[in-house]
């Protein structure tokens, strides 16, 4: 069983937090109790979060840790060990891809033995060079591309205000196969 997936990348604005909360949205739709470990200093996540509404809670279940934008930091080094899932939100520009080799480095030599590594492709816009050409890119650096790829959609913004209900339905059917992928691959 997956008890703590972790959100990791050496690059600032790349979709960390915002993948760590669509996760926990839709490991909440699927029934899964989900706790949040917030260790970016911005603490954005735990601005976003409204308990009431997303009914992310402190207790048991999935641990989802959202880290800061570095692989050397010892609060993300922590999280790297420890962690059974490490994703890694990237968009689909070659210069973000080509910036975190240094971070799939770091990730393979301090994760656990059976811990997986995936990349999430972010912000992709499906008829544009650049998210034609990124899993090709990724996967030269050694690390497997989730098959679900977030789109480039005003709706995931929104959910920093709405949760859940921000997504039009398509949306959130991505969100929930993604969760699917990163809670059971």
């Amino acid at each position: 069983m997956v008890e703590f997936i972790a959100f990791v990348n050496n690059k600032g604005g790349v979709g960390k937090s915002t993948a760590c909360f669509l996760t926990a949205l839709g490991l909440g739709r699927a029934g899964r109790e989900v706790r949040i470990e917030d260790l970016d200093p911005q603490k954005s996540l735990s601005a976003w979060i409204d308990g009431d509404r997303d009914g992310i809670g402190k207790g048991g279940g999935v641990t989802l840790i959202d880290t800061r934008p570095a692989v050397d930091d010892e609060t993300v080094m922590e999280a790297i060990s420890r962690a059974d899932r490490i994703v890694m939100p990237c968009s689909p520009s070659p210069g973000d891809i080509i910036g975190m080799k240094g971070s799939i480095d770091t990730v393979n030599r301090l994760k656990k033995k059976d811990a997986k590594v995936y990349v999430l492709l972010n912000r992709t816009r499906p008829r544009t060079r650049h998210s034609k050409n990124a899993r090709g890119l990724i996967e030269g650096l050694g690390v497997k591309v989730l098959e679900i790829a977030l789109p480039d959609r005003e709706c995931i913004q929104d959910i920093v205000t709405d949760g859940w209900k921000a997504m039009d339905p398509a949306t959130q059917a991505t969100v929930l196969e993604m969760t699917i992928e990163i809670a059971t691959s």
